[in-house]
């Protein structure tokens, strides 16, 4: 025969054997030596003395060095009862500082065309072309000076200025 076929015609006797097995043990925890059901009626325990005296309370609002402020907290918010309020929300974080974009600005080359002129920048790491008139941001292209950049954002001004970069020998 196959084992598998042994284990699933054998399984139920075996089960079965360890559940007799298992109500003999309880029936020994029942019953007595004499053939009675033991401990049917449950019995008080013995009643014992309470002492405090080697209790010593170190910590806590029985010392004299408890911190009162703790339990004000307690007192204005009881934890139980119904008109109990969630604390204050924190205020709310600043606003965050305006990026100014014309911080990482670098002016690589100046040109101009008849009347009108532009720039040729790099910005976040690219290099781009921006005729007057353009903005960067808030920043509006005003005009190109030989050299320098005008912006105007409003009635503030800022120039720009190409730099020359370092020769090399």
């Amino acid at each position: 025969m196959k084992p598998a076929f042994m284990l699933k015609r054998y399984a139920g006797y075996g089960l079965a054997g360890i559940n007799l097995l298992l109500m003999g043990g309880l029936a020994y925890l029942w019953v007595d030596a004499d053939g009675h059901l033991r401990n049917l009626i449950w019995q008080p325990p013995a009643a014992q003395s309470l002492t405090l005296d080697p209790v010593s309370l170190q910590r806590g609002a029985a010392s004299a060095d408890a911190d009162v402020g703790r339990f004000v907290v307690i007192v204005d918010r009881p934890l139980f009862s119904a008109t109990r309020r969630p604390p204050p929300p924190p205020p709310p974080p600043p606003p965050p500082k305006p990026v100014d974009p014309l911080a990482d600005l670098k002016i690589v080359g100046v040109y101009r065309e008849g009347d009108s002129g532009g720039i040729l920048a790099n910005l976040n790491g690219k290099v781009r072309r921006m005729r007057v008139g353009e903005t960067i941001g808030e920043w509006k292209i005003q005009e190109v000076r030989g050299r320098d950049v005008v912006f105007v954002r409003g009635t503030e001004f800022r120039t720009l200025s190409l730099t020359t970069a370092p020769r090399r020998y």
